[in-house]
């Protein structure tokens, strides 16, 4: 089955960072783009990172460089 989530970068980090089995204070490492794509497979060998900020659906847009967060300065 596949699930879709939606969220604000902080959120989508933690998951991240949980489903990955690091340090959920850390999420900020994952510099997750506007509107990219986040692949995840939840394999029975363990959790398979398969794309991180996948921003392709926007190639031959105005839009083909999603502004990145810049909380970090």
């Amino acid at each position: 089955q596949r699930v879709l989530i939606s969220a604000h970068g902080g959120t989508l980090g933690i998951l991240l960072s949980l489903a990955l089995g690091s340090d959920p204070n850390r999420w900020w490492q994952y510099r997750l783009l506007n509107c990219a794509i986040t692949e995840l497979a939840l394999t029975p060998r363990g959790p398979v990172l398969l794309r991180l900020n996948d921003v392709e659906h926007f190639a031959g847009t105005t839009y083909n460089q999603p502004i990145p967060h810049t909380f970090l300065g």
